[in-house]
């Protein structure tokens, strides 16, 4: 599946800019979210597992194998 964008924006209320350039992107059938995730934490490490998706968010079969990138985050408590 490809979409093309163009971006315009307002100078004013009553004036618009030129429309930008087209850009063509394809895109790529995403994998279904991950359900079960199990964590194990060691004395060096936070272990994370999964069960790999088998289809993508739309519901057809995944065709290419599926890749994450982990990222690791701090929380401040006090802003919960």
């Amino acid at each position: 599946m490809r979409a093309a964008y163009e971006v315009r924006t307002r100078v004013s209320k009553k004036r618009v800019s030129a429309n930008s350039n087209v850009v063509v992107l394809r895109l790529y059938p995403v994998a279904e979210r991950i359900t079960t995730l199990q964590t194990r934490v060691t004395e060096t490490s936070i272990e994370l597992s999964w069960a790999a998706p088998e289809k993508t968010s739309g519901g057809e079969a995944l065709t290419s194998p599926v890749a994450y990138r982990v990222y690791r985050g701090e929380i401040d408590r006090l802003s919960q």
